[in-house]
């Protein structure tokens, strides 16, 4: 019963800090550009390796050559010409601050190394960005919950622009849940809190830079129109 007062809390760091391993959904670490989705699916089992899963043009496919861990962060984006590619790391394991960093093609060729190390690439128009290990900086907190026995849980974040959001599921007792189901979209320059009510649980959630939610469940990929995105009742806040 202890659980039932413990509390989840989403936090927006300033100063970004390698990932920590948690046991991932059947499907996770979703990621969008255009209508090109990608994620991470397995079994639940945070030993065993993940199967990169590439979801373009309405056709999915499976990456099984790229060697994808539990811990593995990685992102979709575009090399010096435009042309879509995955950015990933690969680490020895969660607790490793300094990774090999790799891009490869959405079509699973041209898997090669980068010349640089850290964690968590995203490469947009050629140019790089990634994680490097820092301690301290500042965080303020965006959301949180009481996870009680409704197992209320946050999915995400993700950014986009100048927009942080994250999924609220409540896959537990409905009447313990903040809403149902939703997508959440924080506007970091005014700091309006959008909500777009969804099912109760998914697997993975991103943001994509036109505004749209999207999310992953049993493997399967939904594309929610911004327009579905609406100021919360205010019965209803995130934090």
């Amino acid at each position: 019963m202890a659980g039932l007062w413990q509390a989840a809390a989403l936090m927006l760091a300033l100063a970004t800090p390698h990932p920590t391993s948690t046991t991932p959904a059947t499907d996770s670490g979703l990621r969008v550009h255009g209508t090109t989705a990608t994620w991470l699916a397995g079994d639940g089992d945070e030993t065993q390796r993940r199967t990169l899963i590439v979801r373009q043009a309405g056709r999915t496919r499976t990456l099984d050559d790229v060697e994808m861990e539990p811990w593995t962060g990685f992102d979709l984006g575009s090399d010096s010409r435009g042309r879509l590619v995955l950015a990933y790391d690969r680490c020895a394991s969660d607790a490793t601050p300094v990774c090999e960093l790799r891009r490869v093609n959405p079509d699973g060729t041209g898997d090669r190394r980068l010349p640089v190390t850290g964690s968590r690439p995203t490469l947009s128009r050629g140019r790089l960005a990634y994680a490097r290990l820092r301690r301290g900086g500042r965080t303020r907190t965006v959301a949180q919950v009481v996870i009680g026995l409704s197992d209320q849980s946050y999915v995400g974040p993700s950014f986009a622009g100048d927009h942080l959001g994250w999924y609220l599921a409540c896959p537990g007792d409905s009447g313990g849940c903040l809403v149902r189901g939703g997508s959440w979209r924080l506007d970091l320059r005014t700091g309006a809190v959008e909500l777009a009510r969804g099912p109760s649980t998914v697997g993975g959630f991103a943001l994509a830079g036109d505004g749209r939610a999207t999310t992953t469940h049993r493997g399967r990929v939904r594309f929610l129109p911004p327009q579905r995105f609406a100021p919360p009742p205010p019965s209803i806040s995130p934090r």
